[in-house]
């Protein structure tokens, strides 16, 4: 038996990366039984992109994600995720599975997880995903310096039987080279798993009179979003001009709302975004844009929304980033990396000026990287590596 448990994210949240992560294990472990543990909500989102079997078996929990949105739900967060883990492990030793994959841990909760995985002798994977990106940031408020601490001491404390999976081979990079000490034993580095299947229903992009650069997800100061506000100023007379449009498709942070301007519209800030309404807006987009940079949070943070601007064919127009870099290099001309917001205002005028005329090559390489970072490839790598764990 082969467990699959998601404690944390609930509901919608993360359903891209786990079904594709569902099937990559389904698939590498294929004659075994999978028991997977999630909300019940979790549940159906998942079954819309894992095919149902008589290997594949559920056990789901009430969903609490709203309860749990706010800090001082963490305690309660941790104990509810520690109780259900203890379970899950109760199991996994009654069934003699061989692995239990979680698909993410709270940095609390992953403590237990080790501690478990010691106690009951069980081989886990434990999924890294954004939370890493707090060892990158230079705060020192008491949430990060706690958060922090706690992913510090769960991979100094890693036992022998505990894998660590990380999503993309430029972030397990990142953490070993600013942690030394940390032993890179037990790891597993493989592409960010997304569902790709709607993107033959798109039309083939192409470029109008006027261009639409789009900013999508939450806009926030660790993401530098508020650079995108400078842009437009530099802008701004091709703005008025009608010529570009700038656009933040997201909710916006009440630290980078203070930089907004005239130039950027802003969809539905402080609401909920229907999924039909944010990609009705992000198929109008000509370019995504992105202002991660070096020595950020993003050196050890998978970006969800690169990985959209591939589903969508959508050239990206981003600063160098580790990440970005890494994915430029394997998957060719998919857009532009630039030093500065001063190299971005270059391109974008370039663009506009008809002096760029890549934007057809660029969805070609779009289109070819859904192939590249296909599930079957990633199982694949996610199989070797996982065969040569001792």
């Amino acid at each position: 038996m082969i467990i699959f448990a998601e404690l944390q994210m609930q509901g919608d949240k993360h359903v891209h990366v786990n079904s594709g992560l569902l099937n990559i294990v389904k698939t590498s472990f294929d004659e075994q039984e999978v028991l997977v543990f999630c909300d019940s909500i979790h549940k159906d989102k998942l079954l819309k992109y894992v095919a149902d079997s008589e290997l594949l078996h559920f056990n789901t929990f009430v969903y609490t994600g709203v309860k749990e949105l706010k800090k001082r739900a963490s305690l309660s967060k941790t104990l509810r995720e520690s109780l259900l883990a203890y379970k899950i492990f109760r199991i996994a030793m009654e069934d003699k599975a061989e692995l239990i994959v979680f698909a993410s841990a709270f940095p609390f909760t992953a403590l237990l997880l080790n501690l478990f995985s010691k106690i009951f002798k069980q081989r886990i994977i434990v999924c890294l995903h954004g939370d890493l990106g707090v060892l990158s940031l230079k705060r020192n408020k008491p949430t990060t310096v706690v958060f922090r601490s706690a992913i510090k001491v769960f991979f100094k404390n890693r036992g022998l039987k505990t894998v660590v999976l990380f999503y993309g081979k430029s972030i397990e990079e990142g953490l070993f080279k600013m942690f030394s000490d940390y032993e890179q034993k037990n790891v597993i580095s493989i592409d960010h798993p997304y569902n790709y299947d709607r993107q033959s229903n798109y039309d083939e992009p192409s470029l109008g009179k006027k261009v639409t650069v789009a900013n999508i997800g939450t806009g926030l100061m660790n993401k530098n979003s508020q650079l995108l506000y400078r842009l437009s100023e530099l802008q701004k007379n091709n703005i008025i001009n009608n010529k570009i449009k700038f656009i933040q498709i997201g909710n916006v942070s009440k630290e980078v709302l203070s930089y907004s301007n005239k130039y950027v519209e802003i969809l539905n800030n402080n609401e909920f975004i229907p999924f039909e309404i944010f990609e009705e807006n992000i198929k109008k987009a000509d370019y995504f844009i992105y202002f991660f940079t070096k020595n950020s949070v993003y050196d050890l943070c998978p970006s969800g929304t690169f990985f959209d601007a591939i589903k969508y064919r959508k050239p990206i127009i981003s600063l160098h980033n580790p990440f970005f870099e890494y994915y430029f290099k394997k998957l060719g001309n998919i857009g532009y990396l630039c030093d500065s917001i001063e190299e971005m205002d270059q391109i974008i005028n370039s663009i506009l000026e008809g002096k760029d005329d890549v934007y057809a090559e660029q969805i070609k390489a779009l289109s070819g990287a859904t192939a590249l970072l296909s599930i079957d490839k990633i199982q694949k790598s996610f199989l070797e590596q996982y065969s040569n764990i001792n």
